[in-house]
């Protein structure tokens, strides 16, 4: 069966989607995102998974050129802390990522979803997130529809 979304924020740099057969989010990040509209729309991302109760996210950076050191540096500080309060109906959190075939991009990425786990732990003793890297959106996307 063919999983069709439906957009439900887009800005310069992002678009957000929502698989609604198997409650995946979907965030699609392109270009050299600036702090205003990371901001805007991890917030967004935040409110839909509060309101759909996503438990499978799936994060597509591979048209990144460049991650922002003040984008990840709220990611940090910011959106990760806000993100583990706010989310803590029950279930194991999926989150693929789609990585940038530029290694610092790459890396950034790797380096926030272990910041993730690291908040996760540092408040509740442990990680209720299961993340894996993928090359390809089609890849990620096959590994959270058999998530469970």
């Amino acid at each position: 069966m063919e999983e069709t979304s439906k957009t439900l924020f887009k800005n310069k740099y992002y678009t957000l989607e929502y698989l609604s057969e198997k409650n995946i989010l979907i965030i699609n990040a392109q270009g050299v995102p600036n702090l205003e509209s990371i901001q805007k729309a991890w917030l967004k991302a935040l409110e839909i998974a509060e309101e759909y109760k996503i438990l499978r996210w799936l994060n597509n950076e591979r048209e990144v050129k460049v991650l922002s050191s003040e984008g990840t540096k709220w990611f940090k500080e910011s959106w990760f802390p806000m993100a583990v309060d706010k989310l803590r109906y029950q279930g194991i959190n999926y989150t693929a990522v789609v990585v940038s075939d530029r290694f610092y991009t790459e890396l950034s990425s790797k380096m926030s979803v272990d910041a993730m786990h690291k908040t996760q732990e540092q408040r509740f003793g442990k990680s209720t997130m299961v993340s894996k890297s993928f090359k390809s959106y089609e890849e990620a996307l096959q590994w959270l529809l058999q998530a469970d």
